[in-house]
């Protein structure tokens, strides 16, 4: 389980959101089972969860869905008591006093010749209540992003990563967390890298690795690029994730 993003980042209440992950398993099989689920979300109250084993209580554990990517709606809470107040027209409550977070699990199983291999993967949602709720927009939204893999003719291959996302605040540099996953051989700027701002353009960020192709490779093997930063959302800021893959033949 190598990442999970949503969308929209920050989902308000009564609002469809989607759920990706990105599960990775070796291509001869057959794509993994999948099961979706939230632990501790409240239709009655806001809620902070950030505890992973909330999952370990079945009664607050909600399934969702068993398929990626995975569209749910969320409950409407303009009409309920404990919310009213988040919908007065003046505001009428503290900045995030009625948002509820709470974490996300989507669970893999795949049968394999050693038996079944599970795989788990965990994400924070911050669910917003009210109808002045910040959004950014998703970095998987913008089309710009690439990916590139150029063999050398030594075994090795360059790759090379552009993202497209303004700087949260204007002359910041955030740069961005650039995670590598390969189907074998080795990565020489190891695996996870930083992408860093275009000096000529605030707006772009680079990151680059080598990777040295196994001795025995044969056929297309995979490369991808997990990317993840903070997008800017109204005047605050939200992390955001995203992943490209590309194929290389030997």
């Amino acid at each position: 389980m190598a990442a999970i993003r949503f969308d929209p980042v920050a989902p308000r209440a009564g609002q469809a959101f989607e759920i990706h992950a990105l599960v990775v398993s070796p291509k001869a099989r057959r794509a993994p089972e999948v099961e979706v689920s939230l632990c501790g979300l409240s239709t009655e109250h806001p809620v902070r969860v950030w505890d992973m084993t909330c999952f370990g209580n079945p009664d607050l554990v909600e399934v969702i869905g068993a398929q990626l990517p995975l569209r749910h709606l969320t409950s409407d809470l303009s009409e309920v008591d404990g919310f009213d107040h988040c919908f007065e027209p003046e505001g009428g409550y503290l900045e995030g006093d009625c948002d509820s977070t709470f974490p996300v699990r989507v669970q893999a199983w795949q049968n394999t010749v050693d038996g079944e291999q599970e795989a788990n993967g965990y994400r924070i949602m911050k669910l917003h209540v009210g109808s002045d709720a910040p959004n950014g927009v998703p970095l998987a939204d913008d089309p710009r992003h690439t990916l590139t893999a150029e063999p050398q003719g030594d075994g090795s291959v360059l790759l090379g990563l552009t993202i497209h996302s303004e700087p949260t605040f204007p002359g910041e540099s955030n740069p961005f967390d650039v995670h590598w996953l390969v189907d074998g051989g080795e990565l020489l700027g190891t695996a996870r890298t930083l992408a860093r701002r275009d000096p000529l353009d605030d707006a772009v960020l680079h990151s680059t690795n080598t990777w040295l192709l196994p001795e025995d490779a044969s056929g297309p093997l995979r490369v991808w690029a997990i990317f993840g930063g903070n997008i800017t959302a109204g005047e605050s800021e939200l992390f955001d994730i995203h992943w490209l893959q590309k194929e290389v033949t030997p």
